[in-house]
């Protein structure tokens, strides 16, 4: 586990593969994909650990967990 507990928009799309921000948030839309935070006034994050979730089995990913 990640002792960083937010990771920012470059860093999730590393995570995942390298896709589009649009991409992101097309799968976010469909939950398909971990919802970003509110970290500050116009900041978002995702959660490490929902990414991790998301991680171990993307195919299964469903809105607030893995299938």
């Amino acid at each position: 586990m990640s002792t960083k507990a937010f990771q920012r928009m470059p860093a999730v799309q590393e995570r995942a593969g390298g896709v589009s921000r649009t991409t992101i948030y097309e799968w976010v839309k469909k939950g398909q994909f971990p919802k970003p935070v509110k970290i500050g006034g116009r900041a978002i994050a995702w959660r490490v650990s929902d990414l991790e979730k998301w991680a171990e089995n993307p195919q299964g990913w469903v809105e607030g967990g893995v299938r």
